[in-house]
């Protein structure tokens, strides 16, 4: 099974289709979930979806044969000279019907700290460029600072700094811890001896 850094979308199965229609099988199926919406029938004609989408038929052809060899769309009703009518399959339901054929998504280093949200925190708040291990988050806390004023004080760090490349991984953590240890700690901090 493949692993990522998202989790599984529709859109990952069809970045691996190959050939003509491949882009545009993407195109369609997000046109046939906003038109099914209410009704969970599809049956946009070929010549217009080509027009719309301003690609030849056979393209859109193709494209729909990808969606349906893939099972993101189940023919309802094909009449000779009648557009087909489909039924546009969301991810979420794709997924229980063709199981271990999706990526998963790799583990954050704090996924398994269930009650400890300040690690996701500080990853978002440095443009998810500094991983945050569970020992930089114990030493954080050491200096007496609550998560509020971590954040704050992380904030304020990363926009002074502005590391770049291997800057966020050779050192950023200590010279952050040290930049902490100077920073006054609030009275209002119920972890502080009084």
């Amino acid at each position: 099974m493949e692993t990522g850094h998202y989790h599984c979308s529709a859109e990952w199965h069809f970045a691996r289709l190959a050939g003509q229609g491949a882009y545009t099988a993407a195109l369609i199926y997000s046109h046939s979930l906003r038109l099914s919406k209410k009704s969970n029938v599809y049956s946009a004609s070929v010549p217009r979806l080509a027009a719309y989408f301003s690609v030849d038929e056979r393209t859109v052809r193709k494209a729909i044969r990808a969606l349906v060899a893939l099972g993101f769309f189940e023919i309802l009703r094909a009449e000779a000279g009648c557009s087909i009518n489909y039924k546009p399959i969301h991810h979420r339901d794709w997924c229980v019907k063709h199981p271990g054929r999706c990526t998963e998504k790799l583990e954050m280093p704090w996924a398994n700290e269930q009650q400890d949200t300040l690690g996701p925190e500080l990853h978002a708040i440095s443009g998810h460029r500094f991983m945050v291990f569970p020992n930089f988050l114990k030493g954080m806390r050491k200096t007496g600072h609550d998560d509020a004023a971590v954040r704050e004080h992380f904030r304020a760090f990363v926009q002074q700094e502005l590391p770049s490349g291997k800057q966020w991984r050779n050192g950023f953590a200590g010279h952050f811890i040290q930049y902490l240890k100077k920073q006054p700690v609030s009275c209002n901090n119920p972890s502080q001896p009084l």
